[in-house]
């Protein structure tokens, strides 16, 4: 990787369309701090040490966030989400630096921790809320304004590592511009971890299962089981309790098996309460090799017979993919309803806004289509995972399965019921954040834009007592 300095960049503009790259040549000055040393050192990373996962403008109110500082000057906010190969963080920072159209200098901001990567990877998350592209400009200007950021990893030293695995030129930079909607979209193929994979086995109540996501060889899986699909044998004996719920995995051709109890119990103050009972989630590995599995449960307890769930003896049987299916390629198609017909129309309105009409009389979903070469055409609806990731009022709650509407044309489409055990019948509440994200390895995904969710004031749950 050969060294760069970004105040000898030539000024370059590239027409694109809406699904055209969004990674064009930078232009600007260098940092006011940067000695000639510390330049000396910056570095181009195409090893996937530092990685752009996406970036896109927050929702606010009653559209995108802003943000005004105390002269009155404001600006659009957005946020950069970047994953740092977990070898690389030792001794260094996580950094972000932006220049808008009309700015002479770069900002930069640091980079803050979250959770949510991929194994061998870190997460930081950062916002960008000053100096960015502001509201109340003309059309014009804003069909020529252009924000560009790119990440960076920075030593005790002063010497940076820029991201340049989706940015090929060592002189380029990241853009945001009208044409991509001001945003940089997932790329799953981008610094995706070789040979890794997550799938979800989903054993249900109404004795349906759903896999979500490929079981790769050497990858990994989470088996969740319904336990009221085997109600019997519930017995206890001097306050524990005296039966359990057992999962087995067998691997062919190797015959590697792995088994584990998928039920447990609240322990509220460190009491087991056995009135609790409720499933345990099965992690295990994928053997290397392996070409399918089975699965079976058995009941067991002291006072009764085992009694099985096994497919009528036949097992449930999951095909073990040899290689990574293809990453997605399009999320698009949003579509929504909030009236009584319950037929999507084109469009989610944002925020949308509950109130009791939609309360007691509509549906109220959202819509989205996805598209994966190899996945989607096939179809493979076992390759694909596609969940809800929700904070109701900035806490985050558990992420939610998507409906698989059926297949549109060579895309899938998916349905977000909002979740009406929370917003209609559980806590007081203001917003309900949610993006809708796919998979097809269930490690790198492509997301939506964030969204929102509102209560109307002017209606309340009787049980809450209060609106205020």
């Amino acid at each position: 990787m050969r060294a760069f300095v970004f105040a000898l960049l030539p000024v370059m503009l590239f027409a694109c369309g809406p699904d055209s790259a969004t990674v064009v040549p930078a232009t600007g000055d260098l940092e006011p701090d940067l000695s000639q040393a510390a330049i000396a050192t910056d570095r181009a990373d195409h090893a996937c040490q530092v990685t752009l996962r996406h970036a896109e403008r927050t929702s606010g109110p009653t559209g995108f966030e802003t943000v005004c500082d105390s002269g009155g000057a404001c600006w659009f906010v957005w946020q950069a989400t970047i994953d740092v190969a977990s070898t690389a963080t030792a001794g260094k920072t996580v950094w972000v630096q932006w220049k808008s159209t009309d700015a002479t200098t770069w900002s930069k901001k640091q980079a803050a921790k979250i959770s949510g990567a991929p194994t061998g990877y870190q997460r930081y998350r950062v916002r960008l809320d000053s100096k960015t592209v502001g509201p109340g400009q003309s059309a014009t200007s804003m069909q020529r304004a252009r924000l560009d950021l790119l990440p960076y990893l920075k030593s005790s030293d002063g010497s940076r590592l820029f991201d340049h695995n989706r940015v090929v030129d060592d002189f380029g930079t990241y853009a945001l511009v009208v044409n991509n909607q001001w945003s940089i979209a997932e790329d799953a193929e981008v610094c995706r971890p070789a040979g890794q994979a997550h799938a979800d086995l989903d054993f249900r109540g109404d004795w349906s299962e759903v896999q979500h996501g490929p079981l790769l060889a050497g990858g990994t899986a989470t088996l969740t089981y319904a336990i009221t699909r085997l109600p019997q044998c519930r017995g206890s004996s001097g306050g524990r309790a005296t039966w359990d719920i057992t999962a087995t995995v067998r691997f062919s051709p190797g015959g590697q098996q792995v088994e584990q109890s998928v039920r447990t119990f609240d322990a509220p103050n460190g009491v087991i309460d056995l009135s609790s009972a409720r499933p345990l989630p099965f992690n295990f590995t994928v053997p290397p090799g392996a070409q399918s599995a089975e699965v079976w449960f058995v009941n067991t307890g002291l006072s009764c017979p085992p009694t099985w769930d096994s497919n009528d003896s036949a097992n449930y049987r999951f095909p073990v993919e040899q290689k990574t299916p293809p990453a997605v390629g399009w999320v698009g198609n949003p579509a929504s309803s909030t009236a009584r017909d319950c037929e999507a129309r084109p469009g989610i309105a944002e925020p949308i806004v509950l109130d009791g009409y939609i309360r007691e009389r509509a549906c109220s979903f959202v819509e989205m289509d996805v598209w994966a070469a190899g996945v989607t055409d096939q179809p493979r609806t076992e390759l694909m995972v596609a969940r809800a990731e929700l904070s109701l009022d900035g806490q985050p709650l558990p992420a939610r399965w998507l409906e698989l509407r059926g297949q549109v044309g060579n895309d899938y489409r998916y349905r977000f019921d909002l979740p009406r055990d929370v917003l209609y019948y559980g806590s007081k509440w203001s917003r309900l954040d949610y993006v809708l994200a796919f998979s097809t390895d269930g490690v790198v995904w492509q997301r939506d834009v964030s969204r929102s969710v509102r209560r109307d004031p002017t209606w309340c749950n009787p049980a809450w007592g209060s609106c205020n």
